[in-house]
């Protein structure tokens, strides 16, 4: 693939009022994004609005995903869903106060795939949404998760680069 930075060709974001504040536009983000690519044999990436990050396939076809966060959206809404969790671990066994902490400690970011759609899981179903957060700091500061096997797209959907090539001969 080829350098990041053409992939944003309509400048505009949901997150961001100033689109030059995007992640694509941090050379230390870059860094970091190409040398995911690289490190886990990424050969085709795409862009989703939805999740304000990458969806990622190798040649074999295996998914994964990028979740980037901003410093703003990462205050509101994680300490959100931390108060929803506790409220709701009130009453309910299956949130394990384990997590809870986890999240609270900003080891681990809750990065749901649909998020604004009206397709949110059950509280007692975040942890499986829960991945290691990393905190990058560039021009801006920038709260990551990669998921690595990602569940919530059909594979069958998808014809990798390596599908389409045995398919040509």
């Amino acid at each position: 693939m080829s350098p990041m930075e053409p992939i944003l060709k309509n400048k505009k974001s949901i997150e961001y009022d100033d689109y030059r504040d995007a992640p694509v536009y941090d050379p230390t983000f870059n860094k970091y994004f190409n040398e995911l690519l690289e490190k886990n044999n990424i050969s085709e990436y795409y862009f989703n609005e939805s999740i304000n990050g990458f969806i990622f396939l190798t040649p074999k076809g295996k998914l994964s995903a990028l979740f980037t966060v901003s410093e703003e959206i990462f205050e509101g809404l994680h300490w959100q869903f931390i108060g929803d969790l506790e409220k709701e671990a009130a009453t309910n066994k299956q949130i394990s106060s384990s997590f809870i902490k986890e999240l609270e400690e900003n080891r681990k970011l809750l990065c749901f795939p649909f998020y604004g759609n009206d397709q949110h899981p059950l509280p007692e179903e975040w942890e499986k949404y829960a991945y290691p957060l990393e905190i990058l700091q560039g021009e801006n500061i920038y709260y990551i998760a990669y998921a690595r096997d990602i569940d919530y797209i059909d594979p069958v959907e998808i014809y990798s680069f390596e599908k389409y090539q045995r398919k040509k001969k």
